[in-house]
């Protein structure tokens, strides 16, 4: 097949950080090839060079074999390119097809615009009306959304960034045959991923990154998951561990009758409590219920032993409660500031770091360090800013922030959203020292494997209730997933 991308030497510095060194990448045309590679290897750099989002340093970009070198999104577009970021870009107050037509308003007639993104719906299987508004459809039905926005634009290679980051296996199901289809009518497809079951099960090819150099470009049917893995951190990946639970009779966490839907669970010292479900069936209200951030209309919260229902977010706080919200950029960092204000973010009052309400900076700093050192966050410079980091070691650092608190109960949601096999094991490894030693988490997870692997209990959500509860080695995927559909009341 002819080559649709060939990417040569392609070279990126922010400062003194090398992102991309001299990274090369072929794609043949209609072929879906994987990307992968820890956080921090290049990969988002690179398909934003490829885009142009950013102007590389030095290197080649040819497309079906011509030099082309873009300043702007627009200009990639003009050439049939499309990306469909992690974070999707749609205005949640507009309507499907507004979105879709955003910016190319003045194309077509709006009767022959509707005509034109019908047709496109049902290639990507879109469930939803061109006039419901997007703020009431599910993740999955405006990711295709997203998809169509970049068809719409008759984009032939088209970027896919962690795609299946929010989805439960049935819908990934579904995307993987919107891409297969795509694929097959001719379409070139770069999926980024760090789930690499996926990527085995999707890809046709796979370019591999590690600190900003491709290290291996392969068939998909001459590699296997744990070679994969070992390319992309360069050494061989420790197995899970999970002892046996041994909690303490000792209640941390009761909920009772939460908003008079029945989500009632309790949580012992030293237990893992997982919640599955698919995205917006309530789990990030729970979530922010516990913390304080949402007042219950009714029920109770206990946390040892103490109402804390009506309790501020500084006395729960104080009160022994951690918290990694699900949406890190917007929740749990603040961009422009360095790594060390943002470690020192919810801590600000603790003696560790203060004194007479004055911060001790080099507490804070050395503290930051320790952190960054035991979480390999790159770049280890506690004074650089965030938002220089790719959102993988973003994560790494709020995770260091709020596991290094002493905490009675963590609240974790999508702790690993984004994060590549070898830091995913690690926050794995540090939940399940964490638990050894007492403490106790509420897990909120897209990922059954990871839930499974890792909880004593397991609940589902599904519109808004607790609606199934088991001990893990009792439960198994397929009940869950059921009761995750809302299939499961009908088959119990």
């Amino acid at each position: 097949m002819p080559q649709a991308i060939n990417l040569k030497k392609i070279v990126k510095r922010f400062g003194p950080i090398p992102a991309c060194q001299g990274v090369n990448l072929e794609v043949a045309e209609g072929e879906i090839h994987a990307l992968v590679g820890e956080n921090g290897a290049g990969k988002s750099t690179l398909m934003r060079i490829l885009y142009g989002m950013i102007e590389p340093d030095a290197g080649e970009i040819r497309l079906w074999g011509n030099p082309v070198r873009f300043r702007n999104p627009h200009q990639a577009i003009q050439h049939g390119l499309g990306m469909v970021h992690q974070q999707l870009m749609l205005i949640s107050e507009f309507s499907v097809w507004e979105n879709i037509i955003l910016g190319q308003e003045t194309l077509l007639s709006r009767r022959a615009a509707l005509k034109t993104i019908e047709g496109l719906a049902e290639t990507v299987d879109l469930r939803a009306g061109l006039e419901d508004r997007v703020s009431r459809l599910s993740v999955d039905q405006r990711q295709k959304i997203e998809l169509i926005k970049v068809l719409y634009r008759r984009a032939k290679i088209i970027i896919l960034d962690e795609p299946t980051s929010m989805l439960a296996l049935p819908e990934v199901a579904r995307l993987f045959e919107v891409i297969r289809r795509l694929a097959q009518r001719g379409h070139t497809i770069i999926f980024i991923s760090h789930k690499l079951g996926e990527v085995m099960n999707l890809a046709q090819r796979i370019t591999v990154m590690r600190r900003g150099k491709d290290v291996a470009a392969l068939p998909v049917a001459q590699t296997n998951a744990h070679d994969l893995a070992r390319l992309m951190v360069g050494h061989e990946l420790a197995p899970l561990a999970k002892p046996k639970s041994q909690p303490v009779k000792a209640e941390v966490l009761r909920v009772e009758n939460l908003w008079g839907k029945d989500i009632s669970f309790q949580i012992n010292r030293g237990q893992i409590f997982g919640i599955a479900g698919v995205a917006g069936n309530g789990q990030e209200e729970l979530a922010e219920t516990l913390l304080g951030l949402r007042s219950p209309n009714r029920g109770r919260i206990l946390l040892d032993g103490c109402d804390i229902t009506q309790a501020g977010i500084y006395r729960r706080r104080q009160s022994g409660l951690a918290y990694i919200p699900p949406e890190r950029e917007t929740q749990a960092v603040i961009g422009k500031w360095s790594l060390q204000d943002n470690f020192l973010l919810g801590q600000q009052r603790c003696q560790d770091y203060q004194t007479n309400h004055i911060i001790k900076n080099e507490a804070v700093k050395q503290a930051a360090r320790s952190a960054i050192q035991e979480f390999s966050i790159h770049p280890p410079d506690s004074s650089a800013r965030i938002r220089q980091l790719s959102g993988g070691n973003q994560q790494k650092l709020v995770i260091a922030r709020e596991t290094g608190r002493p905490y009675k109960l963590l609240i974790a949601c999508q702790p690993t959203q984004g994060l590549d096999i070898g830091a995913s094991n690690f926050v794995y490894q540090r939940l399940l020292e964490d638990r050894a030693n007492g403490r106790s988490i509420l897990l909120i997870s897209f990922e059954l494997e990871e839930l499974l692997s890792l909880a004593d209990i397991i609940g589902v959500m599904c519109r808004g209730r607790l609606v199934y509860q088991a001990e893990t080695d009792k439960a198994n995927m397929a009940e869950i997933s059921l009761w995750m559909s809302g299939a499961g009341q009908h088959a119990a």
